[in-house]
């Protein structure tokens, strides 16, 4: 079905009683045209429970390789929220913060690292 055949159709069931489906159909469809030049991108929801819950669906949980008991985070910046596995965050954060650490701290080939290790080790024998 062409895409101004669905918004009329939508705008023929929605308006008068249910502005809430209505609207769902017209965020699905926009949605679609947006996804569709981005083959790795999905678009999936949640309710939010009386408590404030929600269930994270399983697709999402995969992409975010999240199981049972795992943490995430939640990325606010404006009005857009960013939901990330905690521990891959945090490692990418610890990777940021350690960017140009090693040459300002002189080790700048593979044969200057594994003398410091060596010398780590030998520190850690003597104690």
């Amino acid at each position: 079905m062409k895409l101004h055949m669905q918004i009329l159709i939508a705008l023929g069931l929605g308006i008068k009683r249910n502005w809430h489906i209505f609207f769902g159909i017209i965020v699905g469809i926009l949605v679609g045209i947006v996804l569709h030049n981005h083959p790795n991108a999905f678009v999936d929801n949640a309710k939010v429970m009386a408590k404030g819950q929600i269930t994270i669906p399983k697709d999402v949980r995969k992409v975010l390789g999240v199981t049972s008991g795992d943490r995430i985070s939640f990325i606010v910046e404006g009005n857009t929220v960013r939901i990330v596995n905690s521990a891959v965050y945090a490692m990418q954060m610890l990777q940021n913060e350690m960017i140009g650490e090693a040459e300002r701290a002189g080790l700048t080939s593979d044969e200057d690292i594994m003398a410091l290790v060596k010398e780590l080790r030998n520190e850690d024998e003597n104690v």
